[in-house]
């Protein structure tokens, strides 16, 4: 499982190649804690287009992986793990759908015959939650009047001067749920250090109640005894840290993480259940067969009336299953 780029040859999953790769190769300066995950390369993408490549190999690889596994069969049955990831989300593996390209699931995935997918998304799911869990002023009006963040980071930093697309704007909405820098925010957009340093200054200036929350997280795991070194959601949830001594400035990131995280598979888990509950109750001819992002996949028969009874449903559980300071919104 070897390629090669620039003369080099090296794995293309492999963290310590990599990082050798985009340090010697393309001069990326990377801190001993950053992650070489598929994160990272997307961000510089844009300023060097071996990355680019890089990623394209990745996807194609999974995709393999994934025919060769379901080759002679016409359904899919993944392992789906409920205790796998530490945060607690739902992962699937053999095959590992969530890591399939989105153009082969668009292309390949089929409900079968007679029936019709129904994709149900949560609208700036992780943004909501991190409003209710900081209660920033800002944050939470904006999602109790009904306004789109990602328009009005785009907006707000087109007034100072920095122009950039929703799509853009999504990916520094995204940075601000895991404690986003500069570097990140450059790494992200593929702009110049000034340019983030500048967006990071407006946004700390737009929600100043995230920064507080964030970091009031960290202090309080490293502060605390080794034996109660963990974070907790609002559920009870909890994610361990056995470091001893001060906490790492990874540790410190994940942590932060982890509660957004930790609160969004709950919200997920009490969904799935209270949706289960629902088609029983109703008799609803529906199956939820994959979980995506911050979006449940299910298939039901494709008559119209049949297709908008359960797009009714969906929408009143998934929008009503918990109760939050501010508002989730389903498309």
């Amino acid at each position: 499982m070897r390629t090669e780029a620039y003369g080099q040859t090296l794995n293309p999953f492999s963290e310590t190649e990599i990082r050798d790769f985009l340090e010697s190769t393309c001069g990326v300066r990377l801190k001993k804690t950053d992650s070489v995950d598929d994160d990272l390369p997307k961000g510089l993408r844009t300023r060097h287009p071996v990355i680019r490549k890089l990623l394209a190999w990745r996807k194609l690889y999974e995709a393999i992986r994934f025919f060769k596994n379901v080759s002679n069969r016409d359904r899919c049955y993944p392992t789906w793990w409920q205790t796998r990831a530490s945060t607690g989300r739902i992962v699937c593996t053999d095959p590992a759908l969530q890591s399939l390209p989105r153009s082969f699931r668009r292309r390949y995935l089929v409900p079968g015959e007679g029936r019709e997918f129904i994709k149900a998304d949560y609208s700036a799911f992780q943004l909501r939650l991190l409003a209710h869990l900081s209660q920033d002023e800002t944050l939470v009006e904006m999602f109790r009047k009904g306004r789109d963040p990602h328009d009005e980071t785009k907006k707000r930093l087109a007034s100072k001067g920095v122009t950039i697309t929703r799509s853009q704007a999504k990916a520094v909405n995204f940075a601000i749920c895991y404690s986003g820098t500069a570097w990140s925010i450059q790494n992200a957009l593929g702009c110049e250090l000034s340019v983030a340093h500048r967006i990071v200054r407006e946004l700390s200036a737009t929600y100043p109640g995230i920064a507080p929350y964030l970091d009031g997280v960290a202090d309080a795991l490293n502060e605390a005894p080794l034996d109660e070194r963990h974070v907790k959601s609002i559920y009870g949830r909890r994610r361990c840290f056995y470091h001893e001594g001060p906490l790492t400035e990874r540790e410190k990131r994940q942590a932060q993480n982890a509660v957004v995280q930790m609160l969004e598979a709950d919200v997920f888990k009490i969904t799935l259940l209270e949706l289960h509950r629902t088609f029983k109750v109703s008799n609803l001819p529906v199956k939820i067969v994959l979980l995506l992002h911050d979006g449940i996949w299910f298939t039901c028969p494709e008559e119209r009336v049949t297709v908008t009874r359960v797009k009714k449903a969906i929408q009143k559980v998934m929008e009503n299953s918990v109760r939050l300071s501010v508002p989730l919104k389903v498309s």
